[in-house]
């Protein structure tokens, strides 16, 4: 088991640093995004990160499972 270590990084501070580190080593960054909370708030960091580095549009990919709520679609 690793040993935990703890930093002053907030959540919010290290969810964007791995996103701009996604960005800058890779080719194409691609969000999978269900409508759910948490995807929902991957995608608007991307948008955030990708928006401050000149990466702008975000890919997403979305699958239609036909049981999603509308709106989520939209």
């Amino acid at each position: 088991m690793r040993k935990k270590s703890y930093t002053n990084q907030t959540v919010l501070e290290a969810s964007l640093e791995r996103i701009r580190y996604l960005y800058e080593t890779s080719d194409k960054v691609v969000v999978s995004f269900s409508g759910g909370k948490d995807s929902t708030c991957l995608l608007n960091l991307a948008i955030k990160v990708a928006s401050e580095i000149g990466k702008l549009p975000v890919h997403a990919v979305f699958i239609d499972e036909e049981a999603i709520h509308p709106p989520t679609i939209e």
